[in-house]
């Protein structure tokens, strides 16, 4: 039997899901450089082994994306949310990466990413409702 046109689904197989992002993939590749994706992830431990701070990112198009930044609530203030970003953006421009981009909420860090070089240069206001969600980027040139 035959659908009677186009049918909207909210019924998404891991399958589907990969081929909606694999298609839309292919398109972009059409029009950008390649991509040479690469995680870039990183850890604290303290002396027992247990993680005190990490931070989860990746670099594409010769950008650092920093995904999450987490310090242990008990490390906060000693400068290992600052090493973490050193590191990144260490490692970052080693492997070719000339700028870096990171989001963060009012209710976050952009005080800390504007101490470290970054500058705003998007924000959505009311995201959360009441909050604002703010867009950053440096210059890893600045960081030499």
């Amino acid at each position: 039997m035959s659908h009677p046109g186009p049918l909207i689904s909210d019924e998404v197989s891991a399958a589907d899901h990969a081929f909606v992002r694999k298609a839309l993939s292919r398109f972009s590749d059409l029009h950008t450089p390649p991509r040479h994706w690469r995680p870039l992830h990183l850890v604290i431990r303290d002396t027992s082994d247990r993680i005190i701070a990490g931070l989860l990112g990746n670099v594409i198009w010769e950008w650092l994306n920093i995904d999450v930044l987490w310090v242990d609530d008990d490390y906060r203030g000693q400068g290992l949310g600052s090493a973490l970003v050193g590191e990144a953006e260490r490692r970052a421009i080693a492997w070719g990466c000339s700028r870096a981009r990171v989001d963060t909420f009012d209710f976050e860090a952009r005080g800390f990413y504007e101490q470290l070089g970054y500058e705003v240069y998007g924000q959505l206001d009311d995201f959360p409702a009441g909050h604002r969600h703010f867009h950053l980027q440096k210059w890893l040139a600045d960081s030499l």
